[in-house]
């Protein structure tokens, strides 16, 4: 009798873990498709935030910026690079309206900040973004009125130059401490180490969705990014060098892959001076057929024929 009820007892503690296991997953599957963020996310098992990182220091990272519904919820982060101009990933911003949006600067704290919100007032993904799967992760976010700079709030220059393995970067965001996790309410930053191309793709089973413009970097396990941290910054001695863009959830031991600022060096220049624009401004404005210079001996044909035929209409 003791047996059966100690079997009972099992079965029914595993029935237990298994319903908490799958609620919790439930739980993060409906943070990641709420209606009223009105953004698209990437697929569960490849979203990146902060795992086993620390609170950051006052004014640490002036750069850093929360992507925020207008109901004030984070989903994204981001870094300001120009006085109208912050970055962070296409699929934040996939699928959303520029009115819809608000940018958080100068802030520590998300719940109780001294920060300022901005507007955007344009969105430019990478015209290539998930074309491959999961390439061209990157866009540009464009802001109704200019960034005050103050201690609090500075723009970041971004890096061009290689970097080596081992190399330490910092990774800041307000992502979930956890998978499943709420999202934290102060800035978090953790440090973490590059990993060369070939070592990150075959650590992730030689896999195509690490793509030759993403960087990759790894800590221990227990310690990376998870959901939050999305389109936040990773500098390198203070210039930024890449944009969280994918992970395993969270911290499992795999290399993460970010968005190579270095990659992108083009898409971002061009954009912040308007050159796309431009570009497709002309493509719709009407222009005078251009013709092609004649050539000295189709000139001459033709002068002839013009001479021959004004004195043919002249004669009786």
């Amino acid at each position: 009798m003791n047996l059966w009820r100690s079997q009972e007892n099992g079965k029914f503690l595993v029935l237990i873990s298994l319903t908490v296991i799958i609620c919790q997953y439930s739980q993060a599957s409906i943070i990641e498709t709420r209606d009223d963020l009105e953004i698209l996310y990437p697929p569960q098992f490849t979203s990146n935030r902060i795992v086993g990182g620390e609170e950051a220091p006052d004014d640490f990272a002036p750069y850093q910026i929360s992507l925020q519904s207008l109901k004030n919820r984070h989903f994204c982060g981001g870094a300001i690079i120009d006085k109208n101009w912050v970055i962070t990933a296409s699929h934040c911003v996939a699928g959303a309206k520029p009115e819809k949006l608000k940018i958080l600067t100068g802030a520590q704290n998300l719940k109780n900040n001294t920060g300022n919100y901005y507007y955007a007032d344009r969105i430019v993904m990478h015209c290539s973004y998930n074309n491959p799967a999961y390439a061209n992760d990157i866009a540009l976010i464009h802001l109704n009125s200019s960034i005050e700079f103050d201690n609090h709030t500075k723009a970041v220059e971004y890096n061009n130059e290689p970097l080596k393995d081992g190399d330490e970067l910092v990774l800041t965001g307000w992502g979930t401490l956890s998978l499943g996790g709420e999202v934290p309410q102060m800035l978090q930053t953790l440090t973490v180490k590059y990993v060369p191309f070939n070592e990150c793709r075959a650590a992730h089973d030689n896999s195509t969705w690490v793509d030759i413009g993403h960087l990759c970097t790894f800590n221990d396990k227990g310690k990376g990014a998870c959901h939050g941290d999305s389109g936040g910054p990773l500098v390198h001695n203070g210039k930024l060098v890449a944009l969280v863009n994918w992970g395993r959830p969270c911290a499992k031991g795999f290399p993460d892959a970010h968005a190579k600022v270095s990659y992108y060096y083009d898409f971002i220049r061009t954009t912040l001076r308007g050159c796309q624009r431009d570009n497709e401004e002309e493509t719709t404005e009407e222009k005078e057929p251009v013709t092609e210079p004649e050539k000295e001996g189709e000139k001459e044909t033709t002068e002839k024929v013009t001479t021959e035929k004004a004195t043919t209409e002249k004669a009786p």
